[in-house]
């Protein structure tokens, strides 16, 4: 009897161990799952705008038509990540017309995405220079400041871009990397949730609040917005 006993407690011991390897096995599945680098800069797929409406040169009308030419066909070739041939023409369009704000804001925005940086700078001062009222002008030079590392310009330009456009969710979202980055995910989470209500459907937000809810501990959420952003096609940028 008491064989058959031991025998009991034996098989119970071993149903246990089982179980507790299986439940361990699980646990660092899902840890896995949010193993994600905060590190990792979550602005690099930060929405940069364009400005569709370039000035009219004031010069002849054949000069005229080549530079909204130029313009045309570098905002086509940004808009498909080619960004060395936009490069290329909003250089030709610039040496035709150099007074246009939006040439020098676009061209930054190609400079910006071939991490050539000082002369993405160079162009976004230029740019404000000649129109400081536009928003999306300060908004992608604070893209910029955040991707160096200068989190302080990145704050002042995104606070500027709001000050001139309360609708503008990329500088919500600038905003919301920024805090982020610097360990203030309630701040964070209040301008990424600001961003996605202006803007639902741009994936790396969603990315960005995940990594702050899981920076907060809050898995169910952090995987329900990482769910999100594949859902909408995010995908990290080399």
């Amino acid at each position: 009897m008491k064989d058959k006993h031991k025998r009991y407690l034996e098989i119970a011991a071993l149903i246990v161990a089982i179980l507790f390897g299986i439940y361990n096995f699980v646990s660092s599945h899902n840890e896995k799952n949010f193993a994600v680098d905060f590190s990792v800069k979550v602005g690099d797929n930060s929405e940069q705008k364009q400005n569709p409406q370039p000035i009219q040169p004031e010069n002849n009308e054949g000069n005229n038509s080549l530079y909204l030419q130029k313009f045309s066909e570098a905002m086509a070739a940004f808009d498909v990540k080619n960004y060395s041939k936009s490069l290329t023409l909003y250089n030709e369009a610039i040496e035709i017309y150099p007074n246009d704000p939006a040439a020098y804001n676009n061209r930054g925005n190609s400079l910006t995405h071939l991490k050539k940086f000082p002369e993405a700078l160079a162009d976004f001062n230029k740019a404000i220079q000649l129109n400081p009222n536009i928003s999306d002008f300060f908004s992608n030079r604070g893209i910029l400041y955040y991707n160096v590392g200068n989190y302080e310009q990145a704050l002042a330009d995104a606070n500027r871009a709001i000050q001139l456009n309360q609708n503008n969710s990329s500088a919500y979202h600038t905003r919301g990397n920024t805090y982020a980055q610097l360990k203030d995910f309630n701040k964070a989470l209040a301008d990424l949730d600001k961003s996605i209500q202006l803007n639902p459907n741009f994936a790396p937000v969603y990315q960005s609040r995940a990594i702050c809810y899981q920076a907060l501990g809050d898995n169910a959420k952090a995987q329900e917005n990482f769910t999100k952003a594949k859902q909408l096609g995010y995908t990290p940028e080399n």
